[in-house]
């Protein structure tokens, strides 16, 4: 004869016990159980993206290459070449376009879709 019978009937019911009292806790504070993305999305396109900041879309000095490099490195690209196009927000570069077709260089890190479509755009605009 086992006794091990009851020891495991009684663990059984404990544990299911403190399982119902942690899911009552969880459903009484429905803050918490909100869950943080594991990813940072981006952010959705939209006409506040750039609220307070000012968008500066224009041809590249010889004193931006480092900063054009850096936007480079981060993208993962070539180093534009020849007139090059850039887009500020504020004072920090988020996208660059050369004017020999290449496809822009963005900041991976930011919301820059919207900033690179511009650039797009305007160098089809201005391309003869």
């Amino acid at each position: 004869m086992t006794t091990t019978g009851p020891i495991h009937q009684i663990l059984a019911q404990s544990g299911t016990a403190e399982l119902r009292r942690r899911a009552d806790q969880w459903r009484a504070a429905p803050a918490r159980r909100q869950r943080k993305p594991r990813f940072r999305r981006r952010a959705p396109l939209r006409a506040d993206l750039f609220a307070g900041r000012g968008v500066t879309i224009r041809y590249a000095y010889p004193d931006d290459e480092p900063a054009i490099r850096r936007l480079a490195q981060l993208d993962e690209s070539d180093v534009p070449t020849g007139p090059v196009l850039l887009a500020e927000v504020g004072e920090e570069l988020w996208a660059a376009a050369a004017a020999d077709g290449s496809p822009p260089i963005a900041d991976p890190f930011r919301p820059s879709e919207a900033v690179a479509g511009m650039l797009l755009e305007l160098k089809r605009r201005v391309a003869p």
